[in-house]
């Protein structure tokens, strides 16, 4: 008869510590509950999708707001007796004889030691909003990122791309085609590539290059301030903002992509022992961009959580 596996002998307060109650971390606390793990998660009550009014792309919930579907998410996670949810912050975790060593600060309390046998960070990336006047206090309102969640929602009316880098050039010419030919893209002060520039212009993209200052203008009525006191109105302005990660992951020491989030193989896994990570903190190697949709996030949490728990019952 062959030998069924046995725990490992290295002692921890938890199973499974996750670093982030969004979708993705969520998702793996309610997949790991169900199994019978214990199961910490923290987290600090800052989700990346906090700003905008609704969610969209997810069956039974296309139109929730996100703050509702956040507050449905953790009370099916913690119905299960071995979850636990701490609003609080995961400042270092350690990786070492086969355990993680965490230090959590807990809103109602100090910091406190947790062991666990794995970690998994579904903390997700921030968006750095403060290049742009007037962008972070615009953002998930009038100011949205995708056209895949909020272009929809744009259709027939004026939109204006603002630009970070070529490739929001064809962001401009995809949401010409399928949601309004009322579209401006500003450049913020760099000159298109000529094939790039005739593609977007013949998809009814008029283009601007000079410099962006900033946003201004009322709620619903978004204004971007150009170079020379001119301004382009607009009734959704569109941004792609880069994203940094969370100081946990360069003290773990995992591999990153440009964006900051933690590289990942097939089974959600870093490079870094006992350390997987999941939604938009999290980008499987090859691929050649985040998939940031709330679907995604909670495919990846389950993913995770199953590849986990395979780990914790083999040794």
């Amino acid at each position: 008869m062959t030998a069924l596996p046995t725990p490992p002998a290295t002692p921890a307060d938890v199973d499974v510590l996750i670093v982030g109650a969004g979708p993705a971390g969520a998702t793996a606390a309610l997949v790991l509950g169900r199994q019978q793990r214990r199961v910490l998660v923290v987290d600090d009550d800052r989700p990346r999708n906090a700003r905008a009014a609704s969610m969209h792309m997810y069956l039974t919930r296309d139109g929730a707001a996100p703050a509702d579907f956040r507050s449905a998410a953790h009370a099916e996670a913690t119905a299960h007796p071995g979850v636990t949810l701490e609003a609080g912050r995961v400042d270092t975790a350690t990786v070492g004889s086969g355990v993680v060593t965490a230090t959590v600060v807990t809103r109602d309390g100090g910091p406190t030691t947790v062991r666990a046998r794995a970690l998994l960070v579904a903390s997700g990336v921030r968006d750095v909003l403060d290049h742009l006047p007037g962008l972070a206090e615009r953002w998930g309102g009038d100011v949205v990122h995708c056209a895949y969640c909020h272009g929809h929602e744009a259709a027939g009316r004026r939109v204006v791309v603002v630009s970070r880098t070529p490739a929001d050039a064809m962001l401009a010419a995809y949401v010409a085609d399928r949601f309004t030919r009322d579209v401006v893209l500003a450049t913020g002060g760099s000159e298109l590539p000529a094939e790039l520039a005739e593609r977007v212009r013949a998809a009814g993209v008029q283009v601007e290059e000079a410099p962006v200052l900033g946003l201004s203008g009322p709620r619903g009525a978004p204004s971007v301030d150009l170079d020379g006191e001119r301004s382009l109105p607009a009734e959704v302005v569109f941004h792609r903002p880069s994203t940094a990660a969370a100081d946990l992951v360069a003290a773990l020491g995992c591999g990153t992509a440009p964006g900051g989030e933690v590289l990942v193989d097939a089974q959600m896994a870093s490079d870094v022992p006992l350390v997987w990570a999941a939604g938009d903190a999290a980008l499987e190697r090859g691929a050649a961009a985040p998939m940031a949709f709330v679907a995604a996030a909670v495919a990846d949490g389950q993913r995770s959580a199953v590849f986990i728990e395979q780990h914790l019952f083999l040794g």
